[in-house]
């Protein structure tokens, strides 16, 4: 009996000791590493285009009337800019609200 505790324990060692590391480990290391480097340079991508379009709307005067509503941060600004072209093409707020649906 004692052999057997003997024995267990120096398996119990050795497995602790052992340092080779599985190919699937090194390869999901590998793709964790790709997948961090492409998701930091996807958000530098973000905020170069975010930089971007609040040069654009700073140029924009119809973005400064649209930034002052409720809500309207750069990107809905100017998408809701792209999307309504010109502001004064209606004549007044419930014709941009029935254009937009959301009147009649």
């Amino acid at each position: 009996m004692r052999k057997w505790r003997v024995l267990a324990q120096r398996i119990v060692a050795a497995a602790k000791a052992q340092k080779c590391e599985l190919s699937a480990a090194e390869v999901k290391a590998a793709l964790v590493a790709k997948i961090a480097f492409e998701v930091l340079r996807t958000r530098k991508r973000i905020a170069a285009l975010d930089d971007r379009l609040e040069e654009l709307l700073a140029s924009n005067q119809q973005a400064s009337i649209v930034r002052s509503l409720l809500g309207m941060r750069t990107v809905f600004a100017a998408e809701f800019l792209a999307e309504v072209d010109e502001i004064g093409r209606f004549n007044s707020a419930n014709d941009l609200a029935a254009a937009a649906g959301l009147a009649p």
